[in-house]
């Protein structure tokens, strides 16, 4: 894949739940937001990796949502990893309640790929228990 001009890093506050939670919960009826609001605060004050833990799932949902609206429009993507994530934090002065998760490159292709060794689904789902 031959990336953009530009690629940034994927990276999510670890303390959304903290900064203006109403946002998200804005359109929900009023007794749902009195009961969700105080249950956010309830749920990961103190928890750091659950903030975290948080973090990374909607880190993974955005990114395969951006991959997939590139694959709509043309684009090929690639989630990056194993770059050093404190000097690329450091360099896009990273806020430090946020976290990294990985880079995406997004472009267009270059040559054909090569086969790719894909485990089989049954290799690594499980259903009820392993």
């Amino acid at each position: 894949v031959r990336p953009c001009r530009a690629h940034s890093p994927v990276s999510f506050t670890v303390k959304a739940w903290e900064e203006s939670p109403a946002r998200y919960w804005a359109t929900a009826p009023q007794p749902v937001q009195d009961f969700l609001l105080p249950k956010l605060d309830e749920y990961y004050r103190g928890k750091a990796q659950v903030a975290r833990d948080e973090a990374m799932r909607s880190l993974g949902i955005f990114g395969m949502t951006l991959m997939l609206v590139a694959q709509d429009l043309g684009l090929d993507s690639c989630p990056m990893d194993g770059f050093d994530f404190d000097a690329v934090a450091r360099l896009i002065r990273l806020p430090e309640d946020y976290a990294i998760g990985y880079m995406i490159a997004v472009g267009k292709g270059v040559g054909n790929d090569w086969p790719r060794n894909r485990l089989p689904i049954r290799d690594w789902l499980y259903t009820d228990h392993f």
